[in-house]
């Protein structure tokens, strides 16, 4: 029975988690499009048509629909739906996370570590929500816009309390270990690192601390190495072509947030054996 009811309560999360960046899918492109994406129904990108509630059923209506559109027929990008997987795999992964990070059980239900629980879960998913928006935004216009850095900003203030095993001393030098490197080479190499990259490392680092942000920067370097190497032996961009970085930074800072200490604990395991 105990196991149904896990089972029950991680599809119900992957759901949310699901629902919600199928929500962000929808916000990033009405935003590109200069859309409000408060008013007015879901729509077709290429008939048009608004779409009904079983249209919009995260995951399973990309599978059900076989892909296309129920009107005019024509495929449906499956990015959106590989972002809806992501949402969801995220949401769970942040849970865990946040049930370790505070001691919760389920089969011990504590209130106070409960609260404590569900506050880190909504910050550090939110956190990831933001970076998703900045990732579908910087890919169609290689630019991170101010009103995204604003909310990090917000929630790197908040993490202040939510997560207080980062001192300030730590989120302090997080701001600062790779955004000024990054300007450092942005200065001496022109286009090196955008101007909206350096902005957003300085309110990540702060949430993140130090360590998290160096493990984090490094996983996006080599993501962003691999992925310009495929382009150049791929014929898709020349040596001196430019890509979007950012989601490769959003990438590499929410691996670090989830998986961080555990992939530095292990580096430094191999010296100190």
């Amino acid at each position: 029975m105990i196991n149904i009811l896990s089972t029950l309560i991680l599809i119900l999360i992957f759901m949310i988690g699901a629902s919600i960046f199928s929500f962000l899918n929808v916000v990033a492109y009405r935003s590109v499009k200069k859309e409000s994406f408060v008013k007015g129904r879901s729509y077709c990108p290429s008939c048009g048509h608004q779409l009904g509630a079983t249209d919009l059923i995260p995951i399973i209506s990309y599978i059900t629909l076989l892909g296309k559109c129920r009107y005019c027929k024509k495929h449906i990008p499956v990015k959106d739906t590989i972002f809806e997987i992501i949402g969801g795999i995220l949401l769970i992964l942040t849970v865990i996370k946040s049930m370790t990070d505070t001691g919760f059980s389920l089969y011990d239900i504590d209130t106070g570590t409960y609260y404590k629980m569900l506050l880190r879960v909504i910050l550090i998913f939110s956190f990831f929500s933001v970076m998703d928006v900045i990732s579908l935004i910087d890919m169609q216009t290689m630019e991170i816009r101010n009103r995204h850095l604003t909310i990090l900003v917000v929630l790197s203030i908040i993490s202040i309390f939510i997560m207080p095993e980062y001192t300030i001393a730590q989120r302090l030098i997080g701001m600062l270990c790779v955004s000024m490197p990054m300007l450092v080479v942005a200065l001496i190499i022109p286009g090196g690192f955008g101007g909206g990259d350096i902005k957003m490392m300085i309110p990540v680092g702060f949430f993140l601390g130090w360590k998290l942000t160096l493990v984090g920067f490094f996983i996006s370097i080599l993501l962003g190495g691999f992925w310009g190497i495929y382009l150049m032996l791929s014929g898709k961009a020349e040596r001196k072509s430019h890509f979007a970085f950012g989601p490769f930074l959003c990438i590499g800072m929410a691996a670090s947030l989830l998986y961080g200490e555990n992939l530095l604990n292990a580096y430094l395991g191999l010296f100190l054996k």
